[in-house]
């Protein structure tokens, strides 16, 4: 129904080919076939790095590293998880799924199909523990795991009361190109693993005309891990703009080849 009043809707596309490819079915081969076909030129590109992720076109620990934002990496465990979970490593399976959770946003979709999932790795293990001892003490560390999440869950809410305001300086137009710097610095402070938070700071620098500081997030961001997309494209050229403009042509020239 979401597809039919809105053709472009590629998270609607995601969950049913998810929805296809968790029973083995056949029918979502259209779905397939679009979401593979969003590369680094589409908004979506990262529903179609999903897909590629689960029809093993993406090896896992590339795949655990494709992420640039906490959202990201919550998906990108999930559909580990779920790989993980047909080849019946119920440990594997979980131990990514404890991640998704972890990593997801509060009331995040991806939150939701990581916990449903978790739910049913949860029966598997529990069915092949031949002891009490056994499952008393994996129950007692599916506890533990769960009161994780709840402190979570809490710290979670209490950074986006912090992270709220600052977003709001950014989009406010009168805000000044250095104080969108600043606050951009404040939520990194707060989400150190946002690696998408570099890519604003590198422009609104070079905006500025702070060449070192926009280098400096360039570097830092090509540095680090992710994958290939529009963004880290992007600042591969801004680097070398800007190098050029310093009249620093041979490292402008080395920048491109990298």
């Amino acid at each position: 129904e979401s597809l039919s009043m809105d053709s472009e809707n590629n998270d609607a596309r995601l969950l049913l080919y998810l929805i296809d490819w968790l029973s083995d079915k056949k029918e979502g081969k259209a779905y397939r076939d679009d979401l593979l076909a969003l590369d680094w030129r589409s908004s979506a590109e990262f529903q179609g790095y999903l897909v590629r992720v689960l029809e093993g076109m993406i090896d896992e620990d590339s795949a655990l590293d494709g992420w640039y934002t906490l959202s990201e990496k919550s998906w990108l465990n999930y559909v580990s998880g779920l790989m993980r979970s047909k080849q019946k490593d119920w440990t594997g399976a979980e131990k990514l799924l404890r991640q998704a959770i972890l990593s997801a946003g509060t009331y995040a979709w991806e939150f939701f199909l990581a916990r449903s999932s978790l739910e049913n790795v949860q029966k598997h293990r529990r069915a092949v523990m031949k002891t009490k001892k056994l499952l008393a003490q994996y129950n007692a560390n599916v506890e533990a795991f769960e009161k994780k999440v709840q402190t979570s869950l809490e710290e979670k809410k209490g950074l986006e009361e912090k992270i709220s305001p600052l977003r709001m300086k950014l989009l406010a137009d009168q805000t000044s190109v250095k104080d969108k710097v600043q606050a951009l610095e404040e939520i990194r402070g707060l989400l150190p693993e946002n690696r998408q938070l570099l890519v604003g700071l590198a422009y609104y620098s070079a905006a500025d005309e702070a060449w070192p500081n926009a280098l400096e997030y360039i570097r830092t961001f090509l540095k680090g891990g992710g994958r290939q997309y529009s963004d880290r494209m992007g600042l591969g050229l801004l680097e070398a703009g800007i190098l050029h403009y310093q009249g620093q042509e041979v490292e402008a020239l080395a920048s491109l080849e990298e």
